[in-house]
């Protein structure tokens, strides 16, 4: 399949990031062979129906790609429901896609480091998840592709024989996972994306990515992460649902264009140990210190 595969943009109500968005992925060659099928959420109130229309106003005029399909939603999907129904409906029709949400600016090679990683990895059925963004340490590896158990959505993508995998019952999850299992998922226990399922569950948080990389992990899958970041989040302006709390070092890397395809695939433990230290790097010496004795106790079970 020659073709490059289609984009899912999915956005909201923020004109300027939507246009920055859209400006850096028609700065890709691939661009003009690439079909986009924007999905545009509906108003969550009063305030949100101008920005749409505005919105709908500047999507209708782009140009730049190969085909152009724009799904507006009547009513406020929110990002969970909007994102896992955009992919559902075009995996209907093709067998793989890229993600992009409107707050990323993505390189100018974005859409060939995806489209080679979904050619070549196609038929690895182990790798479910190509990340677009990647974290600082990555620089310092030998190799241009790496592979890790976690996920990040900051531009992504996936095949439809992966995504078919996707689990979203909570009570199923929770119940399906051991104590040592939170503790792996937790990046042994640096992070707490264990806490974002029991959430949803109890209808405090709406998040559909925590789903993708507990699928991820239920089938032990691997994710693919390029040397350097090829994406960039905006979103960190208040604009939206990131905030400084969530903060995460985010830059990008234009020039990342010839990449060398790594086929010795397997989670780096080396690479794994530095995504923990990223991590605790961010707690209180009170929590580092709890999270390393849970590290110790988990490595005997």
């Amino acid at each position: 399949m020659n073709e490059p595969a289609p984009i899912i943009y999915i956005c909201y109500n923020r004109i300027n990031h939507i246009k920055k968005s859209i400006n850096s992925i028609k700065k890709n060659k691939l661009s003009k062979k690439t079909k986009i099928n924007i999905f545009l959420d509906g108003p969550k109130n009063k305030s949100d129906v101008k920005k749409i229309i505005q919105i709908r106003k500047y999507l209708k005029k782009i140009r730049g790609f190969k085909s152009k399909k724009i799904f507006l939603r009547k009513k406020n999907f929110g990002t969970k429901k909007n994102i896992i129904n955009a992919i559902n409906f075009i995996f209907k029709k093709y067998d793989r896609a890229i993600i992009i949400e409107d707050d990323l600016i993505v390189s100018k090679y974005f859409l060939t480091f995806m489209n080679q990683c979904l050619k070549v990895y196609e038929n690895e059925k182990k790798i479910f998840h190509i990340n677009g963004w990647s974290y600082p340490f990555m620089k310092k590896s030998l190799d241009d592709i790496n592979f890790l158990g976690s996920m990040n959505c900051w531009g992504w993508a996936t095949w439809k024989n992966r995504w078919s995998f996707l689990i979203t019952n909570e009570k199923y999850l929770i119940s399906n996972f051991s104590k040592k299992n939170i503790h792996n998922f937790n990046i042994f226990s640096s992070m707490n994306h264990f806490e974002q399922i029991i959430r949803n569950k109890k209808k405090t948080l709406s998040s559909w990515a925590v789903f993708w990389h507990a699928t991820i992990f239920k089938n032990n899958g691997i994710c693919i992460y390029p040397k350097y970041p090829l994406v960039k989040n905006i979103g960190f302006d208040g604009s939206g649902r990131m905030s400084s709390r969530h903060k995460y070092k985010s830059n990008l890397n234009n020039n990342f264009r010839d990449f060398k395809l790594n086929l010795e695939i397997f989670k780096n433990k080396k690479l794994m140990n530095a995504e923990f230290n990223y991590y605790i790097m961010r707690k209180s010496i009170i929590g580092k210190l709890l999270t390393y004795i849970k590290k110790i106790y988990f490595s005997f079970f």
